[in-house]
């Protein structure tokens, strides 16, 4: 696969392609392994440590592993293969690929980078967390855990070396912007290895990985043998996955959490897999390689649970604290595992070889999405003007990365990484995902479909599919369900509005709080937006702050369960109907409360209701957190059967019309094929299918039918996925999240604090939308062939150009419907032809 092959590769490519391509002698991957290491370790990150077993956990064990397996095979595998199949396909970046799909396809290119590139500043961060561990892993004793022995745990201790000499952690409401040494040097050391591992592209990373993919899954064994060893690690492995509930499949949020975490753990919609495999040769069996990939994340995730939950049972061995199994993110990885280390005896060694995992498995994903954004710039006019390599460009890149990341060593630096996160997470990356299935699945070769059916056909056909589920999504976000109520602050006496920092760190959602100064009963009411018939109301406490009296340092600590329990007598629900009148739905006495309790409305069930109220009693001052959730009588499946009827009325309309509009002549089989058909999806298909043999074509019956039981081609369902089931999820979820974040202070933190999230997403979204509106933005401006800046100007920002003029600045002979990288076995056919 080295660069000596590119003329064989290309010389099946139409002349302008093969001309470019030969020009470029596109550098490529050592060997097949290679390339499968880097996209393994890239998928592979941090996230398969911390954020996998807890969501495992979270969701009662196994049966989460069914909505994880089945959201992987029908929207996880799928996106990757698509990014893998371009990439290979079109021989370039995100911008290149799409670019060459539709010139105002490039934004999505463009936006996917630069999330990319966001993503890599602060994650870089979190690497130079486990790299200030790592060095003070050879201290004795460790620092992280002084004081602890196995009889009396103080998990506080841990806890402190995270947030004050780690992290040096600041108030949200008194910020001093002050940036920690240690941590801007850990910084910068982790920014020289990324560099020296992907300074010159696919070419250093292709020995790189030899060592920074298998080594961290042998310290990940290692860590398990060990782990498995330890008492009470069977504890551990049974709160993991070994209950069973089957009715925790019916929860929407454990479906949610599921497409989360497979959307992305494979590093999809960041640029990454089209970089990566626009190194391959044209014809590289990508469709083998798209199932090694994701096994191999989903299977390294398994382990590191085993691994991770092996060590927390022998802390709630020795601790008696269950609790320690609600922990999650940082706090698993920062606090609660290197807490069970310290306990364990070669404390030192079983903690240079956690963080030194941690190290390996981050940069590998870290290199990779650097790989991603300077791809695109070596791939664009501006690199080949100026003649910019790869060793000058992954400079540029890396130097500024760590100069961005400089602010999230500020003691408000995490609050600043968690609502970037975030919003690039859980808005950009799933908009970028709609956007790249909606490009290849109607966008690319919809020029076929326009020359069979009409273009008014397919135009209407098109228009009414996105209506209907736009309209489908109103429908059902705004039939009231199961919602939270405590999102603003409550009502009440000395109500503390501060950050639970441990909430933030953990579940990630905004707990109320609120300060009990006296033993008798204070009460909060929490209103709602208009009127609900209550038919349960769920209490989830959490309870923060110290037992002293000052209420200013309330969110500074988290209390054990058991010391916060003790201190509650009982919490009576009330409710208020329409006419004011408080009724008692249920008491909670102090032996009853857990981690959450259910109070069914079997008195009044209805009635209308406004206003829940809960009042608290006491014995000393105890600061006060929880959640209480509000499920109304109508549920969240009755929601989504209105919506699901709503939007088939409209589809269904959109299709008859889209289909007596088409062309009479047409037979009615290809006529309807002809709206509905992907003809996108099934172009990378012919792509995939054809590397081992003859020229395979979809459609016929005995192809779809070699396609379905052969392990390397791929099936119809991948083009029906690509075009209608992944856009439908991936604009619920996001409009759902969406819902969410608008309503109530992600995280709790201020909204001063949200708005560097807020700003990430809307460039995304600027970016996609300006080079859709002027394609031209991305074109060398040369182009037009005229030196003077203004004219320049002129033709750049012209909306529509020209289809001639689109067509020729893309290099190609049909830009909207074309077969120019068709790979066959016999380089004599016509690829437009086959």
């Amino acid at each position: 696969m080295g660069v000596a092959n590119d003329e064989e590769e290309i010389s099946h490519l139409p002349q302008s392609m093969a001309t470019k391509a030969s020009q470029e002698k596109r550098a490529r991957w050592n060997s097949t392994l290679a390339f499968i290491l880097a996209a393994v370790g890239s998928a592979v990150g941090l996230g398969n440590v911390w954020r996998f077993p807890y969501l495992v956990a979270k969701h009662g064990g196994a049966p989460f592993l069914i909505p994880y397996i089945v959201c992987l095979i029908l929207i996880g595998m799928p996106i990757l293969l698509m990014e893998l199949s371009l990439g290979q396909m079109f021989q370039g970046g995100d911008i290149e690929a799409f670019g060459r799909m539709n010139p105002r396809l490039r934004g999505i290119g463009l936006a996917s980078v630069f999330g990319s590139f966001v993503i890599v500043s602060y994650y870089a961060v979190v690497l130079a967390y486990a790299g200030i561990y790592f060095v003070h892993s050879f201290k004795s004793p460790l620092p992280y855990a002084e004081g602890l022995t196995a009889g009396d745990v103080n998990l506080g201790t841990a806890e402190g070396f995270f947030y004050n000499n780690v992290l040096k952690l600041g108030s949200t409401a008194d910020p001093k912007y002050a940036m920690s040494g240690e941590m801007v040097l850990s910084l910068a050391i982790i920014w020289i290895l990324v560099f020296c591992c992907i300074f010159n592209g696919v070419e250093t990373a292709s020995w790189v990985v030899y060592v920074t993919v298998p080594l961290p899954v042998i310290l990940i064994i290692i860590l398990l043998i060990k782990g498995a060893t330890l008492e009470g690690s069977h504890g551990g492995v049974k709160e993991y996955i070994g209950k069973w509930d089957g009715s925790a499949l019916n929860s929407i949020s454990m479906w949610n959490d599921a497409v989360g975490q497979v959307f992305f753990t494979l590093s999809v919609c960041m640029g990454v897999m089209t970089a990566y495999s626009s190194h391959n040769a044209v014809k590289h069996r990508v469709g083998r390689d798209e199932k090694i990939i994701s096994i191999s994340d989903m299977l390294i995730a398994l382990i590191g649970g085993f691994t991770v939950y092996c060590m927390l049972g022998h802390l709630v061995h020795l601790t008696d604290d269950t609790a320690m199994y609600d922990i999650s993110s940082f706090g698993l990885a920062f606090i609660a595992y290197p807490t069970g280390i310290s306990l364990v005896g070669g404390s030192n060694l079983w903690g240079v070889l956690f963080f030194l995992c941690l190290i390996m498995l981050g940069i590998d994903s870290a290199f990779s999405m650097v790989e991603a954004l300077t791809t695109v710039i070596t791939d664009s006019w501006i690199a080949k003007r100026y003649k910019l390599g790869k060793p000058i460009c992954s400079f540029v890149v890396c130097l500024i990365a760590f100069i961005l990341g400089t602010m999230y060593t500020m003691d408000i630096g995490l609050f600043l990484l968690d609502a970037v996160d975030h919003y690039v997470n859980s808005w950009g990356m799933i908009f970028l995902g709609f956007f790249e299935s909606i490009s290849v699945g109607w966008v690319y070769k919809s020029g076929a479909q326009q020359k069979l059916v009409g273009r008014m056909s397919v135009i209407v056909y098109n228009f009414f599919f996105f209506f209907a589920l736009l309209i489908a999504i109103i429908v059902g976000l705004t039939i009231p369900t199961e919602r939270l109520i405590s999102t603003g602050t409550p009502t009440g006496s000395d109500v503390v509005d501060s950050l639970n920092i441990n909430n933030l760190l953990s579940t990630k959602t905004r707990d109320f709080v609120m300060s009990k100064t006296s033993t008798e009963n204070e009460a909060f009411t929490v209103p709602f937006t208009g009127s609900f018939k209550i038919e349960s109301i769920e209490v989830y406490p959490r309870f923060v702050g110290s037992l002293g009296k000052n209420p200013d340092k309330v969110a500074l600590a988290c209390l054990k369960w058991d010391d916060c329990k003790s201190q509650l007598n009982k919490a009576v629900i009330k409710a208020q109907k329409d006419d004011g009148q408080m009724e008692v739905l249920g008491t909670i006495n102090a032996e009853s409360f857990e981690k959450f309790y259910v109070i069914k409305n079997d008195k009044f069930p209805d009635d209308m209701f406004k206003a829940v109220e809960i009042s608290l009693n006491t014995k000393n001052q105890l600061a006060v957190g929880g959640m209480v959730f509000i499920q109304p009588h109508r549920s969240g499946a009755e929601a989504g059967g209105y919506a699901t009827l709503t939007g088939l009325i409209i589809y269904s309309i959109g299709l008859i019309t889209a289909f007596f509009l088409a062309d009479s002549n047409v037979p009615f089989g290809k006529r309807l094929w002809g709206i509905v058909g992907w003809y996108g999806p099934d172009r990378l298909r012919k792509m995939i299918n054809s590397t081992d043999g003859p020229v395979w074509n979809p459609g016929s019956a005995s192809s779809e039918l070699k396609a379905f039981y052969s392990p390397h081609l791929v099936s119809i369902l991948f083009s029906f996925l690509i075009k209608y089931f992944i856009p439908t999820v991936l604009w619920i979820l996001f409009f759902t999240t969406f819902k969410i974040d608008v309503t109530s202070k992600y995280g709790g933190m201020p909204w001063s604090y949200q708005t560097l999230g807020y700003l990430v997403f809307i460039t995304m979204a600027f970016l996609v939308l300006v080079v859709a509106v002027f394609p031209r933005v991305l074109i060398d401006p040369k182009t037009c062939g005229s030196d003077s800046v203004i004219e320049q100007a002129k033709w750049i920002f012209t909306p529509r150009p020209a289809r001639d003029d689109i067509t020729s600045l893309n290099d190609e002979s049909d830009v909207y419907d074309r077969d120019n990288v068709a790979v066959i076995s016999n380089p004599a056919v016509n690829p437009d032809k086959a």
